[in-house]
């Protein structure tokens, strides 16, 4: 025994055909103006990159210049990174507290830096702390360009510093100063992202001058 269909059901099959025949099934793809009015939540879910959160590890090549080693600068062994950001989004901008930790390596050849015979084995460590500026755009591309700067610290930590070899020099050094960058988060969904970057730092560690160019990984939260 089959119920007749409702006067409602025949007017809507006949109106819309499709979407009665197949109301699941059938999602139109969202304009710009309704994705521009999506929640947070909406977009973490989505394709949307709008992360509370960002973890970022990866490589870096850096071309120092450092006046103190009688010019000739040391050149830094791959240099590796992990950045944490926390971001807050006001439609297509966001705007990140960022905290970063970086560690490299290099060797001072001995004439450079009055050490003696041998060459001096140099850790790098750098620690980050400012402000990052995305722009998401309207129509959520798969790239989303970003701005940042902030201080930076830098301490290097050498095998031998001058005082141990009775030199004038060492290659131990520390001090404070800022850095300038920015870079495209490529997106390859709505969390995970390829991220190359470029950043000047200027510390006052053997008035170090570097241009840091890099390739993270960038998951968002």
């Amino acid at each position: 025994m089959f119920a007749a269909p409702t006067p409602l059901l025949v007017l809507a099959s006949a109106l819309h055909p499709r979407e009665a025949a197949l109301p699941a099934l059938y999602q139109p793809e969202p304009t710009a103006i309704e994705r521009a009015s999506w929640t947070a939540a909406q977009r973490r879910g989505s394709y949307a990159w709008e992360p509370e959160a960002v973890l970022a590890i990866g490589g870096h090549f850096v071309n120092g210049d450092y006046d103190t080693f009688n010019g000739e600068d040391p050149e830094e062994d791959t240099t590796y990174s992990i950045d944490f950001i926390l971001y807050n989004w006001e439609a297509e901008r966001g705007m990140g507290l960022e905290f970063g930790l970086m560690y490299g390596t290099y060797s001072v050849p001995a004439s450079a830096v009055g050490l003696g015979a041998s060459d001096d084995e140099v850790d790098v460590y750098r620690a980050l702390l400012g402000l990052r500026l995305a722009d998401r755009g309207s129509d959520d591309p798969i790239y989303v360009p970003y701005f940042r700067g902030g201080l930076m610290y830098r301490k290097d930590d050498g095998t031998k510093s001058g005082a141990d070899v009775g030199a004038t020099a060492g290659s131990d050094g520390d001090g404070f100063g800022w850095y300038l960058g920015g870079g495209i988060d490529f997106r390859l969904g709505s969390h995970v992202a390829l991220t190359p970057s470029v950043m000047f730092t200027n510390v006052a560690a053997f008035n170090a001058e570097d241009w840091i160019y890099g390739l993270l990984l960038s998951i968002g939260f």
